[in-house]
C-alpha cells in the first residue's frame, strides 16, 4: 500500500515569476483570432449558388441555397472519422473554400485550427 505523504521532502522553490498570466493572455488572443476567422468563413459556390458557412461554435458546417433555405448542417470532424486528435482535442474550422467541380456537385476545402484539412461534398 502506498503512503499518502511525500517520500522525498525536497520540493521545488523558485523566485521566477509565473508564466500563467502571459499564457492566459496569449490563448485568449488566439481564441479571439480563430473566432474572428470563423465569423468571416462564408463562401458561395458560383456554380450552384449554395452558400457554405461555419456555425458559431466553429465545429459545424452548414449550407444554404440562394433563397436562404438551410440544406444541411454537418460536423466534418465527427463525420469523417478519419481524423485523430492532433494538437487540440476538439479542433474548430479555421477556413473553408469552395473548389471546382461540375455545376451539379460542389466541393468545399476545410482547414482546421489544428493544421489538419479535408473536404466535404454537397
Amino acid at each position: 500500500m502506498s503512503r499518502s505523504r511525500r517520500k522525498t521532502a525536497v520540493i521545488g522553490v523558485t523566485t521566477a515569476p509565473s508564466d500563467k498570466p502571459l499564457k492566459v493572455d496569449e490563448h485568449r488572443a488566439e481564441r479571439h483570432a480563430v473566432r474572428a476567422v470563423v465569423k468571416r468563413s462564408l463562401d458561395k459556390d458560383p456554380g450552384t449558388s449554395i452558400t457554405f458557412y461555419v456555425e458559431s461554435d466553429g465545429r459545424h458546417l452548414a449550407a444554404m441555397d440562394s433563397q436562404g433555405k438551410l440544406l444541411w448542417v454537418r460536423n466534418p470532424w465527427e463525420d469523417a472519422r478519419a481524423f485523430c486528435p492532433y494538437r487540440t482535442p476538439k479542433p474548430v474550422v479555421a477556413s473553408l473554400k469552395s473548389i471546382g467541380g461540375n455545376p451539379e456537385h460542389s466541393f468545399i476545402a476545410i482547414k482546421f485550427d489544428s493544421s489538419q484539412f479535408g473536404g466535404a461534398s454537397q
